[in-house]
């Protein structure tokens, strides 16, 4: 057989960068490694994405891709999951709120 997908734990680290620009549910994130032990971030989907400085969930990887060292994921935002969630438990085919949101300051 060929190589599969192997489950593993790790914690990756990543830095937000922004709102996705074509999907307003989405948040980019990107790193890059000097010597990354993985060559693929493939299996991702569906990682839980926490803020370290928040001490908080913050979203759950969609999308990623690894270019040499460097590696960039999309997550879909806590806030616009809460909201999925709470409009299916409730029966709504539909939702209406308001987003909005302070950029974290670097130190």
């Amino acid at each position: 057989m060929g190589e599969g997908i192997r489950p593993g734990f790790c914690c990756i680290e990543f830095v937000d960068s922004g709102a996705d620009s074509f999907d307003p549910t989405l948040r980019n994130a990107q790193a890059a490694y000097a010597n990354p032990e993985f060559s693929s971030i493939t299996g991702l989907s569906g990682a839980p994405v926490y803020n370290a400085r928040a001490n908080a969930l913050c979203g759950m990887v969609v999308r990623g891709s690894m270019n040499g060292s460097v590696c960039a994921i999309r997550y879909f935002d806590i806030l616009d999951m809460m909201q999925l969630l709470t409009g299916v438990h409730d029966g709504q085919s539909k939702t209406f709120y308001r987003k909005s949101w302070r950029p974290l300051r670097r130190l």
